[in-house]
């Protein structure tokens, strides 16, 4: 009743309660889910959290130790079916969570308008919609980070030990946003300017520190119990990024140098020559001018709390662009373009106080919108401006939306279209670069998934059979890109490490799809495996590469001799002129063509020059 009572009496609630409907809706539009290899081991690691199966060695991943996103996903886990939905509910409710924040940061600095206009600007930011539908600790860091900002705001309003807690809290809140992504600590340089303030350590402003450190030692205590490390976590993120740096995956300072500016204002990386963002649209175009502005109109009024948001977007930006991986040397961390929404509720505030003063809002609380007052002589500029950011954002998440859903397309379509419905047995899949590729065919549930340390009884390897007895009554995806180096990774596999049902799968394999170059199938109960005469599997696997449109197979049963006198456009007038002829002409032209040689115990297909 009293909850009630306070919506009537107050407009700001009920318009920001409008705009988080408007951000829930766009996220329904643009709604993602389990995507990536990432996002889907954030969600089995969460589902195994507790259940005692972790190594708690140097072989474990680093990120398995990310809690502040685990943790909560685990609380849902425990009281809805580890679904896919269910995984990215609490990343969803956490960007929420932001968007509120921002309205009552922004009502703090500069007034309900300025908290107001910010949020809905959050509320319709790209890259915001998108990472907000997704399990990935970027999206959780800025609400950890946006609490911290807040709580300390709040201290300014309150005495005594409430004033005491709300300083703890805020160094807690940076804790969360530091165990979600080890890098998170730099937001404790937020508080630098207030360190030379006697009446804040007064206050309690050193609890900041207190709050951020204690539960630190709490926490790597339990490593140490775990693991006799105390350090452990330093220790895997070391052994993890070590390689990584001597691979180039992570790149050398000089190729680093201005990579987040390039996301930002991709117009700045003359390798692209591109005006709007693929992630944030036109946002930082807009965006950075006004943080600037409110910057400038923070030392003009004197406004202390006003200059958080110039602040708060340069240490982000500064950090990302130029912090270090390491404390012993200098060494840039790999940028990604998501890493830039640790700075967007910044940037948000910066729209909102532009925005108001555009449109002549001001500070103060309107009352009444149908007394509202627009400038027209500068609200109509920004309206139009707003209005441009606003459709390439929209435009922006949606090509972000399709790029994920065409990732996707052929795991949701093994699962959805395919293998769901059907009994659950084990399932194999020839390689993949990441093992959890193979859980991807059966979202949205995680309890599918593969991992290390915790090898799922439905989900397996197909290299690691060693016997084809062993495929006996299960499913068998066979994907032939990976043939094909044509995977995420561009990694190719050889047909030498499979047997041979995977070059030539056995007639008595059901096929129950193909498409997107992979082939599913169901091995019958009771099934054995007979050796084929290898003459005749090489013309068959000739036949079926030609049929199927596969030239990788077509390749593999060549002789090497063979190949080495064949150059890549006489390789495809051979391949295209069997494609070309029908079928019954095709098994005579292999017939009057080919003869057969032994290449390393395999026999290999020599066409002859008469049938080339």
């Amino acid at each position: 009743m009293v909850i009630n009572q306070k919506f009537k009496n107050d407009p700001y609630l009920i318009a920001l309660l409008g705009i988080i409907l408007v951000n829930v809706v766009l996220k329904w539009q643009f709604f993602c889910g389990l995507v990536q290899a990432d996002d889907f081991s954030y969600g089995v690691y969460s589902y195994t959290l507790f259940k005692g199966i972790w190594p708690w060695n140097m072989d474990m991943d680093f990120r398995m130790l990310r809690f502040g996103l685990m943790l909560p996903v685990r609380l849902v886990f425990f009281m809805l079916p580890p679904v896919e939905f269910a995984a990215v509910l609490y990343p969803m409710a956490a960007s929420i969570g932001t968007i509120i924040m921002v309205y009552f940061i922004g009502n703090k600095i500069h007034g309900h308008n300025v908290g107001l206009l910010s949020a809905f600007v959050l509320a319709t930011f790209p890259a915001d919609i998108i990472f907000g539908t997704m399990i990935l600790p970027d999206i959780l860091v800025p609400f950890y980070l946006s609490a911290a900002a807040l709580a300390f705001l709040y201290t300014d309003t309150e005495k005594g030990y409430r004033q005491k807690i709300i300083y703890t809290l805020a160094g807690f809140f940076i804790f969360l946003a530091f165990i979600t992504r080890e890098n998170s600590y730099y937001f404790l340089l937020f508080f630098l300017p207030f360190v030379f303030s006697i009446n804040r350590w007064k206050q309690g402003l050193y609890l900041i520190g207190f709050g951020f450190v204690i539960p630190i030692v709490l926490l790597y205590g339990i490593y140490y119990i775990k693991t006799g490390d105390f350090l452990f976590n330093v220790h895997l993120a070391v052994k993890a990024r070590d390689p990584q740096i001597a691979s180039g995956y992570i790149p050398p300072n000089s190729v680093n140098l201005l990579t987040q500016l390039k996301y930002m204002l991709p117009v700045t990386n003359p390798a692209r020559r591109i005006l709007m963002s693929s992630l944030y649209g036109l946002t930082f175009y807009v965006g950075i001018p006004c943080v600037i502005y409110s910057g400038i109109k923070a030392i003009r009024e004197k406004n202390r709390n006003l200059l958080i948001v110039i602040w708060w977007f340069c240490l982000g930006y500064l950090f990302l662009e130029f912090g270090t991986l390491s404390f012993s040397h200098y060494q840039m961390m790999k940028k990604l373009p998501r890493f830039l929404l640790t700075i967007t509720p910044a940037m948000a505030l910066g729209y909102g106080v532009v925005l108001c003063d555009a449109l002549g809002f001001g500070a103060k609380r309107i009352k009444k919108l149908k007394g509202l007052k627009i400038r027209w002589s500068t609200g109509a500029i920004a309206l139009i401006l707003m209005a441009v950011v606003l459709v390439t954002s929209i435009q922006t998440a949606h090509n972000q939306k399709l790029s994920r859903d065409t990732n996707m397309e052929q795991f949701r379509w093994g699962y959805n279209d395919v293998l769901k419905g059907h009994p659950n047995k084990p399932v194999y899949l020839t390689g993949g670069w990441w093992p959890n590729k193979l859980s991807f065919y059966f979202l949205p549930d995680v309890r599918y998934a593969d991992m290390n340390g915790r090898r799922s009884e439905m989900l397996r390897d197909l290299k690691a059979v060693k016997y084809p007895s062993e495929l006996d009554g299960s499913y068998v995806i066979i994907d032939r890109k990976h043939f094909t180096g044509q995977n995420d990774l561009r990694i190719q596999h050889s047909y030498d490490e499979f047997g041979t049902y995977v070059l030539l799968p056995p007639p008595e394999w059901k096929l129950l799809g193909s498409q997107y170059h992979v082939e599913i199938y169901k091995v019958p109960e009771g099934w054995t495996y007979r050796e084929p005469d290898g003459q005749e599997m090489a013309k068959k696997v000739i036949l079926q590469a030609v049929v199927s449109d596969d030239p990788m197979r077509f390749v593999y049963s060549l002789h090497p001799d063979f190949r080495q006198t064949l150059d890549q456009q006489k390789f495809y007038a051979l391949f295209n002129t069997m494609r070309n002829i029908s079928e019954n002409e095709r098994e005579r032209y292999i017939d009057d063509s080919i003869r057969f040689k032994e290449s390393n115990g395999k026999w290999k297909v020599i066409f002859n020059k008469s049938g080339e």
